[in-house]
């Protein structure tokens, strides 16, 4: 999941406005950034062991959530971001394959090698976070526009419509040998 994560962070948002959007930003996309830092270091990915494994989802968790409990100094924000970190698995392992641990298999549906399945879930993620978000009090106006919706649903049609799922794609030294 590429786009729908950001839906995700909308509907967040709408649940626990005290939690700052950057947060919530940093926690949907968190694993897929450590993905990117450590395949651009020449290492082996091997389906997101280092990014995507439960014990990666824990010490994100940790040092995520502690970070914006620091920041904030609320606890609810704290465990707001660390459950925005766990739920970026559970969305990947529906479009993708993911390790889950350390020297197994890499499980998941892998929605991304059938573009169009894939579009309707993350579509479905996108307007469902952007509606909660709209239906919220006090949320910045452009955020619930629907140009903003529309700017979305395009850059995740671009993603799905893309040759060989480039945008979805990241440095690994695993396709590299």
């Amino acid at each position: 999941m590429i786009i729908g994560h950001l839906g995700v962070a909308l509907g967040a948002r709408a649940i626990r406005k005290e939690t700052p959007f950057a947060w919530l930003v940093a926690a949907t996309y968190a694993p897929d950034v450590v993905d990117y830092v450590v395949g651009l270091s020449g290492v082996c990915l091997n389906n997101g062991v280092y990014s995507h494994s439960i014990p990666a989802i824990a010490a994100l968790c940790l040092v995520l959530g502690a970070g914006a409990r620091w920041e904030t100094r609320s606890a609810r924000v704290g465990i707001t971001v660390a459950v925005l970190v766990v739920l970026h698995l559970l969305a990947d392992l529906l479009t993708g394959h993911k390790t889950l641990w350390p020297g197994t298999h890499a499980v998941g549906l892998d929605l991304y090698s059938v573009p169009l399945a894939d579009f309707v879930l993350e579509s479905a993620v996108i307007i469902a976070g952007w509606a909660l978000l709209r239906r919220a009090r006090g949320t910045p106006r452009w955020t619930t526009a629907w140009v903003t919706l529309a700017v979305l649903l395009l850059l995740q049609a671009g993603g799905n419509a893309s040759s060989d799922n480039a945008p979805y794609k990241k440095p690994d030294a695993c396709l590299e040998s």
